[in-house]
């Protein structure tokens, strides 16, 4: 992520002010002069709450407007909020001027995912008369500690430590594959081999031999149709033979 430009209306003593922040960021001047707001502005755009920055509006006007310009991962971000005392603040980012969040929350969230408001607040602003004892506190047993919290760097430590603890346990499987594949002999992989092309011809034998019991099932089953088919025929014969007897009894008596 590189910061490109810092637009600001109404904010604090700035009517307005544009600011090229491509090669760094150096303030200077007296106390009073506004050089906190500026870092403050900065702030402003990756913080969740934007109520507390109202007392930076300036002066005699009704709202402020504070514009950021960065790139990341070859985009280019312009992210706007605004702030006013008497109506809801309100927020956007365009990337490669495509309007991509509209709103504070949705355009806090997106960021968030950028550059946490905690990460941005350690990285950009250190207050005035804090950098002297800021500096001693790096000096100290612990300080170590405290410049990765600075930059964040604490959360990627539990990272790595988890991805080393996946790397040393796929080695240990590695080993244990390795020492079962010790086990076998130098030509286990072609009797393998030999013992997959026996499997295949069986199953080669079994699925002929099922083809086979099926046709015999077929043509059991049209024998089978074939005798109920004369049964039928020989029950209506029968019938036929008991009807006539029964008519010549009749005669004879």
């Amino acid at each position: 992520m590189k910061l490109l430009t810092l637009e600001l209306e109404n904010w604090s003593l700035h009517e307005h002010l544009r600011i090229s922040l491509a090669n760094g960021l150096q303030i200077e001047g007296r106390n009073g002069t506004g050089k906190s707001s500026i870092l403050e502005a900065i702030r402003f755009i990756f913080a969740k709450d934007s109520r507390r920055y109202k007392r930076r509006i300036r002066h005699g006007t009704r709202g402020s407007t504070v514009r950021l310009w960065f790139i990341k991962d070859n985009n280019e971000y312009m992210v706007e909020k605004r702030i006013f005392l008497n109506r809801k603040s309100t927020a956007r980012i365009l990337m490669n001027s495509k309007l991509i969040a509209d709103g504070p929350s949705s355009v806090y969230n997106y960021l968030r995912g950028i550059l946490p408001e905690d990460i941005i607040d350690r990285l950009v602003y250190v207050p005035q008369g804090e950098l002297v004892e800021f500096i001693d506190e790096l000096a100290l047993k612990g300080g170590r500690q405290k410049l990765d919290s600075l930059l964040g760097l604490d959360k990627f430590e539990n990272v790595d430590k988890g991805i080393k603890e996946e790397i040393s346990e796929l080695k240990g499987k590695l080993e244990i594959l390795e020492k079962e594949i010790m086990k076998y002999p130098g030509d286990a992989e072609e009797k393998f081999r030999e013992m997959i092309r026996e499997m295949e011809v069986e199953i080669g034998k079994m699925k002929s031999e099922m083809a086979r019991r099926k046709q015999k099932v077929k043509r059991l089953e049209v024998r089978r149709d074939d005798l109920l088919k004369k049964m039928n025929e020989f029950e209506k014969l029968e019938k036929l033979m008991n009807e006539l007897n029964n008519k010549l009894n009749s005669i004879n008596l």
